[in-house]
């Protein structure tokens, strides 16, 4: 592929093209995108995204070291499960111990066993109906509540109640004499 950098005020300097090429080329392949489509890839994204902070959260101030490090256990929990660590364990020459394995093995059935769970069609369709029901309650909520505000309805306001703009107007001026007598 040849590329013209003759307007380079707005194209990056050749110098990227050979690490951003390769990287624009597998994210724009049409067998990823159609998996995108059905718009299936936000959650998986959003998953990990919450494996990463669970591990490094972002209200305590850490280094860049320590969210590498939590950027890639939880890459490995995500894609592996709770047992990848083993495998790095071992590289490490770290027995695992067999608590450590049992644990992570009962982790990761019950992940497996809630996806199957979640992806029914009578899930999918009891998650539906959770969300219409509160987009009705959303809208029903909207269409009883009038208006908080309406662009010069200050006024209209105050005329409704009964003796307020004198009220007003006197707290005003007991404001401004107060201030010149403090002065």
């Amino acid at each position: 592929m040849q590329v013209d950098f003759k307007n380079n005020d707005r194209h990056l300097d050749p110098v990227f093209l050979e690490f951003l090429l390769p990287l624009y080329t597998r994210l724009s392949d049409k067998k990823l995108l159609k998996k995108c489509v059905p718009g299936f890839s936000q959650n998986t994204n959003e998953s990990l995204n919450a494996l990463v902070w669970n591990r490094c959260p972002k209200h305590k101030k850490k280094g860049y070291r320590h969210i590498a490090i939590a950027a890639g256990s939880a890459s490995l929990h995500f894609n592996v499960g709770a047992s990848g660590r083993h495998a790095v364990m071992d590289e490490m020459k770290i027995p695992a111990g067999s608590k450590m394995v049992l644990q992570s093995t009962k982790k990761d059935k019950k992940r497996i066993n809630q996806s199957l769970i979640r992806a029914t069609d009578k899930a999918k369709k009891d998650r539906q109906a959770v969300r219409q029901a509160k987009q009705r309650e959303r809208l029903q909520q909207a269409q009883s509540e009038a208006p908080s505000y309406i662009s010069g309805g200050f006024n209209e306001e105050l005329e409704c109640v009964p003796n307020t703009k004198k009220r007003l107007a006197s707290s005003i001026n007991n404001d401004r004499t107060s201030k010149r007598k403090k002065k």
